[in-house]
């Protein structure tokens, strides 16, 4: 449209030019009274020639435009396809750089993992092959070192099953005996340690349970052999002399009247001396049957098992408690003989006794066994690599 506005533009210009070569040729006319006739059609038709010929001038150069318009206009549009298609294009390759930068980071792990497998299995394989090569070559100082560990485990286990340290102590001697014939001076710091255990097993001290047990089963078979308190018997009464010559009747020789009065006061004071008589705090306990007898005797018998029980559990409240209700059933009772005070006696010393077994924790010994056998299978592996590496860089050239 621009442009047409243009074209018209300059018509109009020539228009202007033409009309004023119109007048000018009127005003050469008017001046000029002489001239020739075909001068003057001549100069008539000449303004209509550049008026035709700026037409078509013009109407060319519109028609050029249009074309060049139209021209830049495929063009742009030509342009813009080709930017799209370039877009296109451009986001299919970003695709494709993605997914290739995926499948390259895929190859890269799993070639990782393939890498990281072939080493796991090539060192199984070089730990297979050391370990066979030492199960071909077993030495002396290898099998007292197994020895020696199992022994350690051996007495880690009597100490918790057994609850004593005698065993225990036997073995970790045992231990450091076989440590001490290997000769080697590695094996120190491993001495150390067994001896730290051996140590602490020692002055923990053994309590002699089954002692204990075998003491309190004698008190329970002696129970039968004890005396028990006759509640019907009456006691005599204090006031009774223990000298009997004070019961002999002084006689001094009297008149006959005061005599009779003297025996009638000496027989009363000598019969009322044969009446016994008992005072008694407590209520009178009753007489006790055979079958009470034989109950009472199976509670003092159940004590001393519950305190036997307590010794194999290492429960030295219920152990101490027992042995104090056996005490006071005793003393509550059986009368207090001999066999009776001989057995409260050794209630009583039984229950100063410790039942608890104090164990040390000798795991010390054990995982320094291992982890020098650890070390040593390890070191061994080294240099079994080692010597295959020497081999293949002597190989390879």
């Amino acid at each position: 449209m621009s442009k047409i506005g243009g074209e018209d533009s300059v018509l109009s210009s020539l228009e202007l030019e033409a009309m004023a070569k119109d007048r000018l040729s009127s005003k050469e006319k008017l001046t000029s009274s002489s001239g020739d006739v075909p001068e003057r059609r001549r100069n008539r038709f000449t303004p209509v020639l550049r008026v035709l010929v700026g037409i078509t001038l013009v109407t060319a150069l519109i028609w050029l435009g249009l074309q060049l318009w139209q021209d830049r206009q495929q063009q742009l549009l030509q342009l813009t396809l080709l930017n799209t298609d370039v877009d296109e294009q451009l986001k299919r390759a970003n695709k494709i750089t993605l997914l290739v930068t995926k499948n390259e980071i895929e190859l890269a792990r799993q070639s990782e993992l393939l890498i990281q497998r072939i080493n796991a299995l090539q060192l199984q394989l070089n730990t297979q092959g050391a370990r066979l090569s030492e199960l071909s070559s077993t030495t002396r100082s290898e099998w007292y070192l197994s020895e020696a560990i199992y022994l350690a485990r051996l007495a880690r286990q009597r100490l918790q099953t057994e609850r004593s340290t005698k065993n225990p102590l036997v073995l970790l001697q045992e231990v450091d005996a076989i440590l001490n014939d290997l000769s080697n001076m590695d094996v120190l710091a491993v001495r150390a340690v067994v001896a730290t255990d051996i140590t602490a097993l020692r002055l923990s001290g053994d309590i002699d349970l089954e002692g204990l047990i075998l003491e309190i089963n004698a008190l329970m078979e002696n129970i039968d052999q004890l005396t028990l308190i006759d509640f019907s018997q009456t006691t005599i009464l204090e006031n009774i002399p223990s000298n009997p010559q004070s019961m002999q009747i002084n006689v001094v020789p009297k008149e006959l009247p005061e005599r009779w009065s003297d025996l009638t006061e000496q027989f009363l004071a000598t019969l009322s001396r044969l009446v016994r008589v008992k005072q008694r705090v407590a209520p009178i306990e009753p007489v006790l049957t055979v079958k009470e007898e034989v109950i009472v005797r199976n509670n003092l018998r159940l004590l001393l098992q519950q305190a036997a029980n307590a010794v194999l559990r290492e429960q030295q409240g219920i152990f101490d408690v027992s042995l104090e209700n056996a005490q006071q059933w005793l003393g509550q009772y059986f009368q207090m003989n001999s066999v009776t005070t001989s057995v409260q006696e050794r209630l009583a010393s039984l229950r100063k006794t410790d039942v608890i077994q104090q164990l040390p924790n000798i795991d010390a010994s054990v995982n320094a066994l291992e982890t020098f056998m650890i070390v040593r299978q390890n070191r061994l592996l080294q240099e079994v690599v080692e010597d295959k590496s020497i081999g293949e860089t002597v190989i390879v050239p």
